[in-house]
């Protein structure tokens, strides 16, 4: 059974496509999300500290979650603050830090995995028009391995941190600024884009960045190049972006709040081409009473998961809406807590599910970091053989992706059994085999470094993984960015 499963053909995969014909075909065997999921947990954190809030969470390789944040520390200000829970949600550490007692603000907004398996979060430290944007990069238990402050100006903070593919990170705050730096958080350049301020940072498939926030009330979006330079500029509509995100399709998708539709903070996406141009737009009637923000991700459908959140003060609760590849909403859920509930994060699972970061406030007591994870969408990937035989394993996703130096490809195995894993070109082409062994049942990760057989590092695009095993097998894709080593 090894050697046959080592030989697997995959005339079935669709890989002497172009690569638009590669993710058409893709999208139009994956399963279509007729209802929202169902909750698989939810908890809150941080009973030793007083008013923690959620800001940012992300998966880890181990199946995990990494979430930041903040904790009141008495008059004046907040301390930073990071919390690591296991994949049920069971909390495993928390730290605090306080690096200026009684000189300010000290809140963390974003938070992202290193390139050496630790977490780099970024937020901002001071008061007001005196703020800066704080970053901090720990190990993978929460010690600090370095820190820095940079100067954006006035209200120059740090609200997203996202690892690049040449081993840095980029961050977007304040001012509408973009800041490069170094493995060690020495900065490389800044770019500034007007006022306002940006949100959220993507790095493209190209290596460039999609910024999106607003900009004097507007909803801006700025791509650039590598080196931060402007290739496009656009204002939407009123409000601002809180979100975005590079499509399968290499475009864009953004999601903010906006008053434009005669009713104040309306959730909304806006898919734009390559360029910028607007290919639609829609605006919600939210299910929250009022709505202060909206997070988008891709489907593995082709459609897009949104989530949005409600005010805490007059104690509301976020929903998900899932829609169709245009916008169209097909449904919604509210998510469940024990008060009022806020949200500031959404992030896809290693499971192909989703969670959610924020903070609860029940009708007793303070606030508490709140995490709450969906079940996984169902089937997973693209199964080869007949839709209607249950295959052997889930092919779950790999993060990041797109991503430059590795990513983290996980499976769920059912049953025992030998499992081939391999990596190919657009062209068919077998280029890497990660796994070619025993699996016991269970769920298991493998590491890709952009690499083939030869070591030799592969260019930048799309990249096809499918697992086989003795009943079934799965495809599923990624994207490989400019700027590896």
């Amino acid at each position: 059974m090894r050697t046959a499963l080592s030989t697997i053909s995959v005339d079935m995969l669709v890989v002497k496509a172009t690569v638009l014909s590669v993710l058409l075909a893709l999208l139009a065997v994956w399963p279509v999300l007729a209802g929202p999921p169902e909750i698989d947990w939810f908890d809150v954190y941080g009973d030793d500290f007083t008013y923690p809030q959620g800001r940012c969470v992300q998966a880890t390789p181990d199946g995990g979650y990494i979430a930041c944040g903040y904790a009141e520390a008495g008059f004046p200000g907040e301390d930073y603050f990071l919390v690591k829970v296991n994949s049920e949600g069971e909390e495993l550490w928390t730290r605090r830090y306080d690096f200026n007692p009684g000189e300010g603000n000290e809140l963390l907004y974003s938070v992202d995995l290193t390139h050496d398996g630790g977490y780099i979060a970024t937020g901002y430290g001071g008061f007001g028009t005196n703020s800066y944007c704080f970053t901090i990069a720990t190990d993978s238990l929460g010690n600090v391995s370095w820190t820095r402050t940079y100067d954006f100006g006035q209200h120059g903070q740090g609200h997203a941190i996202a690892r690049t593919s040449d081993g840095g990170y980029i961050i977007a705050g304040g001012g509408f600024a973009l800041l490069k730096i170094d493995s060690t958080g020495d900065e490389i350049w800044t770019r500034h884009f007007g006022g306002g301020g940006a949100y959220d940072v993507q790095q493209t498939i190209d290596g460039g960045y999609i910024l999106t926030g607003d900009d004097g009330g507007s909803v801006k979006l700025v791509r650039t190049d590598a080196d931060g330079d402007p290739i496009w500029t656009r204002v939407y509509l009123g409000g601002r972006g809180q979100s975005v995100r590079q499509t399968a399709d290499s475009a864009f998708v953004v999601s903010g709040i906006t008053g434009d539709f005669g009713s104040a903070n309306r959730p909304f996406l806006i898919k734009v081409d390559a360029a910028g141009d607007t290919l639609w737009t829609q605006a919600y009637m939210t299910g929250v009473i009022y709505c202060v923000g909206a997070y988008v991700r891709q489907t593995t459908d082709g459609g897009y998961i949104l989530a949005e959140a409600g005010s805490y003060e007059i104690y509301d609760y976020p929903i998900l809406r899932g829609t169709d590849s245009e916008g169209n909403s097909l449904w919604t859920m509210t998510l469940p807590g024990f008060g009022a509930t806020s949200i500031y994060s959404l992030e896809s699972t290693l499971d192909d599910a989703y969670i959610v970061c924020g903070w609860d406030w029940p009708i007793y007591g303070g606030t508490k970091l709140y995490l709450c994870k969906t079940e996984p969408d169902s089937p997973s990937g693209i199964a080869d053989q007949n839709p209607c035989a249950p295959t052997a394993s889930i092919l779950s996703g790999n993060s990041p992706n797109p991503f430059g130096h590795t990513t983290t490809i996980s499976y769920r195995v059912r049953e025992p059994g030998a499992v081939v894993l391999n990596i190919y070109n657009v062209q068919g082409q077998l280029v890497k085999r990660l796994v070619d062994a025993e699996m016991d049942r269970g769920m298991h990760y493998a590491l890709w470094n952009g690499r083939n057989e030869s070591d030799i590092k592969l260019s930048p695009g799309v990249y096809l993984y499918r697992i086989a095993t003795g009943n079934g097998s799965a495809t599923r894709m990624m994207i490989l960015a400019n700027g590896g080593q």
